[in-house]
């Protein structure tokens, strides 16, 4: 959906409650002359094309009326499968099982916290602060808005 989590209605507001979008950065590598040229696109055009895309990303999360998160997840050592158990169950030694886990354990750690504060009203400490690790890059927090008329 071009990097945006959910659609803006026509009022560009995305949701009355709050939303966490837990992700990896998209590949970070600039583009080579080969890559734009088979997409016949200037190097700025790219840039200016990515730079949308990336507002574009950050407006949808600025528009919950609950405020939303977004956690990101280093790239170099998880992958789009992390996000279930199969990379643990497929595991290729104790050291990859051990990162798996832990990758996991960081997905459900914040799943977790966001539900015990949006939906049973607790406190959810994890949230607000952001202790970047080997798997964790960034949580960014976006204020709740009101919901433009």
């Amino acid at each position: 959906m071009g990097m945006k989590p959910f659609y803006l209605d026509v009022h560009n507001w995305g949701m009355n409650q709050a939303f966490m979008l837990i992700e990896r950065p998209p590949n970070r590598e600039p583009l080579t002359d080969a890559d734009l040229s088979a997409m016949n696109i200037t190097r700025s055009r790219a840039t200016e094309l990515i730079a949308r895309l990336n507002a574009d990303r950050d407006r949808a999360l600025r528009s919950t009326g609950m405020g939303s998160y977004r956690v990101l997840l280093r790239r170099n050592v998880t992958t789009h499968m992390d996000f279930s158990d199969l990379q643990v169950l497929s595991a290729k030694n104790s050291i990859d099982l051990d990162l798996r886990i832990r990758v996991l354990t960081l997905v459900r750690s914040y799943t977790l916290a966001f539900f015990d504060r949006y939906v049973r009203g607790l406190k959810a400490p994890l949230l607000d602060r952001c202790t970047p690790d080997q798997i964790l890059e960034s949580v960014e927090k976006f204020s709740p808005v009101m919901r433009p008329n």
